[in-house]
């Protein structure tokens, strides 16, 4: 299906953009650690792997924060389309804006 392709490929990129911008610096710096040749494998390999846990434990902590937090809400549906609604403005606002 085309749409479905064009949106996996604006998914891509933006991804992407996103991964190069926030990631990028810090798995280029422990690439560095690679020349040294006191560096072994092993270390490089636990270095990469520290990284990525700690990022995606992160990701999933924040996660259930949020979850968590929107449980306890519970809002009724009228507002919750309000509040959906509001969110959805603020965003648009600093997409505009940023």
């Amino acid at each position: 299906n085309l749409s479905f392709l064009g949106m996996f490929l604006a998914a891509l990129s933006m991804s992407l953009g996103h991964c190069v911008g926030m990631c990028g610096g810090i798995v280029s710096a422990f690439s560095q650690i690679r020349f040294s040749k006191i560096t072994s494998f092993s270390y490089q390999l636990t270095c990469h792997a520290l990284y990525n846990v700690g990022r995606i434990s992160t990701y999933m902590l924040l996660g259930a924060i949020t979850a968590g937090l929107g449980h306890s809400l519970s809002v009724g549906m009228g507002f919750r389309g309000v509040l959906l609604i509001g969110m959805g403005v603020v965003l648009i606002l600093l997409a505009l804006l940023g």
